[in-house]
């Protein structure tokens, strides 16, 4: 007899046409016995190998495992396409599965279509091996031995994701690079080289609006998370997208066109944005100081140890500026600030106001550290290299 198991998104069993959904009908301690003993399809699994894996943390383990085996084989029993199949055969200091019955693994396919993707960089080969991963590996089991078998096979795909998604951009297949990315990103949605492809794919379909919100959310996310701003590579869309911007051919007049530059029409309080784009105003504003004398001042908001809570001091920031500031999150721990002010004094009273506010509302604890820079100039005022210490008594 010839029997298919599946392990990716769950325990299955194919026989005869049939599907046969084993994590439902064994539960997940029989779950987790059957798949070891299949995965370990031709050889041995002893009973030491059994408790160590399933049943460590027991008092009376060969008790455990014996009564296991027998509730197993009764419940295999059970199962039509089953009643005839001894699937669990005793040796002397363990248990295997039937060498006689003939199985075909999905995971095994997966690895040999990885391979044959890898050698031809097809994108049928790419696609028909990502298919047979239709979710990670025995998805609804948690067990130790099962946890470093899941990770490897989802790296595997997530490798191949970026080689195929890498290769739709190459042949400009835009639709399926999205259509990727969408897939694998399930599975890794930190992943900077699916997000910029993803990224890419929207722009280069005309997409922009997606485009722009997709990098937003992403940004957003890797910095919540992870404490990290994304990649150049990623960041230098923006300068694709300009490009395909100033390319379209699609005619407007000019009122859909200024209604089309912000999407908020209700502005209040100051603007925030991400550090690339901050970056972006920035220069534009060093630009304006220089040609209309104006004064712009940098003001550099830092915790200087391990006690901080960011979100509550950007919601300080957010209603301690003015509607014609910016602001942006740098790292974790760092806010930058873009002030309109007449003289430095001001730039010092922003900073020392917003950290008071900080210590007196959320933690007096905490220890903040705020370095002021005029714009247009080159380093810091002399005598505040260092920045002030606020500290409220």
């Amino acid at each position: 007899m010839k029997l298919q198991v599946n392990f990716f998104g769950g325990l299955k069993a194919e026989i005869n046409g049939i599907i046969i959904d084993l994590d439902m009908l064994l539960g997940k301690q029989l779950s987790s016995l059957f798949a070891l003993l299949i995965y370990k399809h031709g050889k041995v699994v002893t009973k030491e190998t059994l408790y160590a894996y399933l049943w460590q943390d027991s008092d009376n383990p060969a008790n455990a495992l014996k009564y296991a085996i027998f509730r197993l084989r009764n419940a295999l029993k059970e199962i039509d396409e089953f009643k005839d199949i001894e699937f669990i055969i005793t040796v002397k200091n363990g248990y295997h599965f039937n060498n006689d019955i003939e199985i075909v693994f999905d995971y095994e396919l997966f690895k040999q279509a990885v391979e044959e993707a890898k050698e031809t960089n097809d994108l049928d080969d790419y696609q028909k091996a990502l298919n047979y991963y239709e979710g990670d590996f025995l998805a609804l089991i948690e067990n130790d031995w099962i946890y470093l078998e899941r990770a490897h096979y989802k790296i595997s795909m997530i490798n191949l994701a970026e080689m195929m998604c890498n290769r739709c951009l190459e042949l400009q297949a835009y639709n399926l690079c999205l259509d990727t990315c969408k897939f694998a990103l399930r599975y890794d949605d930190f992943n900077e080289e699916l997000i910029y492809c993803y990224i890419k794919a929207l722009i280069e379909t005309k997409q922009y609006n997606e485009a722009l919100k997709y990098y937003d959310s992403a940004s957003k996310r890797l910095n919540k998370e992870l404490g990290v701003n994304l990649q150049s590579k990623t960041n230098s869309l923006f300068s694709i997208f300009s490009s395909k911007e100033t390319n379209n051919n699609t005619k407007t007049d000019i009122d859909t066109f200024s209604s089309s530059l912000y999407d908020k029409k209700d502005l209040h309080g100051p603007m925030y944005c991400e550090y690339e784009i901050f970056k972006m105003i920035t220069e534009y504003e060093i630009r304006d100081c220089i040609r209309n004398h104006n004064n712009k001042y940098l003001v550099f908001i830092n915790f200087v140890n391990d006690n901080y809570n960011l979100d509550e001091l950007i919601n300080i920031v957010a209603k301690s500026l003015r509607i014609d500031d910016v602001y942006t999150k740098v790292s974790n721990s760092q806010i930058a600030i873009l002030c309109s002010l007449r003289q430095v004094s001001d730039a010092y009273i922003v900073g020392e106001r917003i950290i008071s506010k900080y210590y007196h509302r959320v933690d007096s604890n905490a220890r903040l550290m705020y370095n002021v820079k005029l714009l247009t100039e080159a380093k810091l005022f002399e005598g505040h290299e260092k920045g002030s210490l606020f500290v409220v008594k």
